[in-house]
């Protein structure tokens, strides 16, 4: 649900904040399983690996304000948003394997729109995204213990553009 602190003005925003572990079970299986050294010689999970794509914390935050414009201009909005992310693992590995967690980040986006442009059926969005051309990885997937290689996946750059819409019907 959005917050109206004052006519024209909207807030919205969301926190999800999690907690999760497996189970320990037995502390000799768990640190041979668990050795950071080398690869163990018998395949076996760690159970002190952090579950995957569980980051501990997720917050956005936008705000809108929609200016005071005469009815035949249409209706002007412009805003921005906020979202951060806590570091997560990426595999089931994260524990004997440092590279197989990323990082967190934070990524911001502006967005104006004008709806009903003169009383027309045109509306016109402009946006960026990832503002600050921020560099952050989304993804990864580390072979370090066996062949000594990570791969990441990057999330999208700073991207800029503009959309149309004809709103057809009564």
């Amino acid at each position: 649900e959005k917050l109206v602190p004052f006519k024209g003005m909207t807030v919205d925003a969301s926190w999800t904040h999690l907690e999760g572990s497996f189970e320990k079970g037995n502390p000799v299986t768990v640190a041979a399983a668990c050795q950071t050294t080398a690869a163990p010689s018998v395949p076996s999970f760690c159970p002190l690996n952090p579950i995957q794509n569980m980051p501990k914390n997720v917050v956005t935050l936008g705000a809108h304000y929609t200016l005071p414009l005469p009815e035949e201009v249409g209706e002007f909005t412009v805003g921005g948003n906020w979202y951060h992310k806590t570091s997560a693992a990426q595999s089931d590995s994260g524990y004997v394997d440092p590279h197989a967690v990323t990082g967190g980040y934070d990524v911001y986006g502006l967005d104006a729109t004008w709806s009903g442009i003169f009383k027309t059926r045109l509306d016109a969005t402009f946006f960026v995204t990832n503002l600050t051309d921020t560099e952050y990885e989304v993804g990864a997937t580390s072979q370090d213990r066996l062949l000594g290689i990570t791969g990441y996946v990057w999330g999208e750059p700073r991207m800029y553009g503009m959309s149309l819409r004809y709103n057809f019907g009564g």
